[in-house]
């Protein structure tokens, strides 16, 4: 399961709440606890080492983690996608928290399943970021164009009319640029398939029913 190499930092000072992340999350994700923000501090300041995810309590004993995101030395310091965890219901504090940058604000009491639902969108939501802000601009096109065309289905006439438009190309420049898109794209469960007719359909197994907005890059690597 992909889900097992993804790592989340936990900010949490109960024990109560540790016992439930662990019983929820340790199955899921390699995670490490830290029950104050000077740990937390420290582990920041001392090691480059990210997680994929912090999940993290308002109140620990400690201190706020709201004062810890106003202090823009440490806010840049962590620099690291995060989500708020806390009983405290209150619009300034929730919209304080997604203008510092929180992902998600989840509210205690809370089901199993909304937790890793939440975790697991903010994780995959990453991560298609990453792969796409990895594409050059052809393999951008290339894919856009499956987006956009009849049933995502097209034959290598088309991909080329539609990216390279009147630039002549060799078979050779076009299967080396689809080659290299259909291994990127893999990674977040899309998938160019074969047909066996000279054309190739786009599977995309997150049920998208548009390109991503995350396509809309127009320089070139």
């Amino acid at each position: 399961m992909a889900s097992l190499q993804r790592s989340l930092w936990i900010l949490e000072d109960e024990e109560s709440a540790i016992f439930v992340y662990k019983q929820i999350l340790d199955l899921h994700f390699n995670t490490e606890y830290f029950q104050s923000l000077s740990l937390f501090r420290g582990r920041l300041a001392s090691n480059k080492e990210r997680p994929d995810l912090i999940v993290a309590d308002l109140r620990l004993g400690d201190g706020n983690f709201l004062s810890f995101l106003s202090n823009h030395d440490e806010k840049g310091l962590l620099a690291t996608p995060f989500i708020v965890v806390s009983s405290l219901i209150d619009l300034d504090v929730l919209r304080f928290c997604f203008e510092e940058g929180a992902l998600d604000y989840l509210i205690r009491p809370f089901k199993k399943e909304e937790l890793i639902a939440k975790i697991e969108k903010v994780l995959n939501s990453n991560r298609k970021k990453a792969v796409f802000s990895n594409l050059t601009q052809k393999e951008t096109l290339i894919l856009k164009a499956f987006y956009e065309g009849k049933n995502r289905t097209l034959t290598r006439e088309q991909l080329i009319r539609t990216v390279w438009r009147d630039i002549t190309i060799d078979n050779n420049t076009f299967d080396v640029h689809l080659y290299n898109l259909r291994k990127k794209i893999v990674q977040i469960d899309l998938y160019i398939v074969a047909n066996g007719n000279g054309s190739w359909t786009l599977v995309d197994q997150n049920a998208s029913k548009s390109p991503p907005a995350l396509l809309d890059k127009k320089d070139d690597k």
